[in-house]
């Protein structure tokens, strides 16, 4: 693949996560398709919790720190739902997103 579209595809795939509210989320790929040796696919952003991480238990001791970070993202979804729009451009600064004023 080109190296210009090579980042013009991860670009539009980073666009595509930065409004996104902050969490766990699962990168699904679907639809791969191969023609004359390339392969094509899509790909589509699935909202995740813990308790999916969780579905996969394994037992690894390694994994008890999760609980402090679950516990820890549910505060700031909790945070993101209640406070108003202004209120967090205000502590994230300046996005493409929204008109920013100095």
């Amino acid at each position: 693949m080109h190296r210009g579209l090579r980042k013009l595809r991860l670009t539009r795939t980073l666009e595509a996560i930065e409004p996104l509210m902050a969490g766990l989320y699962e990168m699904c790929v679907k639809d791969i398709q191969e023609h004359d040796g390339r392969k094509c696919f899509s790909v589509e952003l699935v909202r995740r919790s813990f308790k999916n991480i969780r579905a996969f238990n394994d037992n690894y001791r390694d994994e008890f720190p999760f609980g402090a970070v679950d516990r820890t993202s549910q505060l700031q979804a909790q945070i993101y739902h209640t406070t108003p729009a202004a209120d967090r451009r205000q502590y994230l600064g300046p996005s493409k997103h929204w008109p920013h004023r100095e």
